[in-house]
């Protein structure tokens, strides 16, 4: 639809049932999806491997998550040797959960931070004892998938984007200081 098409229109948000009251015609432009290069999303080199297992990790992080704030569903993750520190807060609430679970993990330390209701979702559906989790930074996306796969017809890997935690405001925030 073009720029002139478009003015003097206006836009609404419809539910289904107002769809199906409308006895207009409606018009439609499909706009071609911008396609990016895998390559750009995947990091090949991510470094810092994780290796958990998937019940106790889905568990905690459900724990956890009953005291993250209830928009962002924040849960930060904090992998140093073999553990994994797992916290939550809600800042308006006063309210803060910590778990440490077991995992194996050789790499330095890093915290990053996911959607905890992403990261369940995507544990449930996984059919396998241990995960594994690779990552390069806590700002670029990580990469989950089943460390072993009971099924040889199953190829799982699951994309990931952190969201932003507090250590790397700070971060930003001195580095334009500077």
């Amino acid at each position: 639809m073009t720029q002139q098409m478009m003015e003097g229109m206006e836009i609404k948000t419809l539910t289904l049932e107002d769809m199906e009251a409308i006895e207009k015609d409606l018009l439609v432009e499909l706009v071609a999806p911008m396609v990016l290069s895998v390559s750009r999303v995947i990091y090949q080199n991510n470094d810092k491997k994780v290796s958990i297992d998937k019940v106790g990790f889905q568990n905690v992080i459900k724990r956890v998550s009953l005291f993250s704030n209830e928009a962002s569903k924040l849960v930060k993750f904090f992998f140093k040797e073999n553990q994994v520190e797992i916290t939550a807060q809600d800042i308006d609430f006063s309210i803060s959960a910590i778990e440490v679970l077991n995992c194996l993990y050789e790499d330095e330390p890093i915290r990053i931070g996911f959607k905890s209701t992403f990261v369940v979702d995507i544990l449930q559906n996984m059919t396998c004892q241990d995960v594994s989790l690779s990552m390069i930074d806590a700002r670029r996306a990580a990469l989950m998938f089943p460390t072993t796969y009971e099924n040889p017809n199953e190829d799982i890997l699951v994309l990931i984007m952190p969201l932003m935690i507090d250590d790397e405001i700070k971060e930003e925030e001195t580095d334009n200081e500077e």
